[in-house]
């Protein structure tokens, strides 16, 4: 996870915005390490007009997913919001979420760059 953090705070140190999720694990750690650094540009995405996880006194985008979605198309409303919204991508993936991997596809195919870290087991320890 030293990889991680570095590219993390190189993140904060060249004073780029950063979108992030609000699903637990990896999303809320990010978060965490976010509000400990005192980052302000931050902007949380969620399905919903709920947040899961937002620990931050950051901006929120609530997507609106389709009326009958539920489970993995409920919150690929919001992946797919993020990845128009991001310049470029960081993603953590613990090689099982579907939709990670889906985001860096379309980071890809709208000629943005994607860095994927990999990571086993539970949410990443920063």
């Amino acid at each position: 996870m030293i990889k991680t953090l570095q590219r993390i705070t190189n993140i904060i140190i060249n004073k780029h915005r950063v979108i992030v999720g609000d699903a637990g694990g990896a999303d809320t750690t990010i978060q965490r390490h976010l509000l400990a650094a005192e980052y302000r540009d931050v902007e949380v995405f969620c399905s919903g007009p709920h947040s899961r996880n937002y620990l931050g006194n950051w901006r929120t985008h609530h997507i609106r997913p389709p009326r009958a979605a539920a489970g993995f198309q409920f919150y690929a409303a919001k992946d797919r919001a993020m990845a128009e919204a991001a310049d470029f991508g960081l993603m953590i993936w613990d090689g099982k979420s579907p939709g990670t991997i889906l985001n860096i596809l379309r980071l890809l195919r709208a000629g943005k760059a994607a860095v994927l870290i990999g990571f086993s087991g539970r949410a990443p320890q920063l």
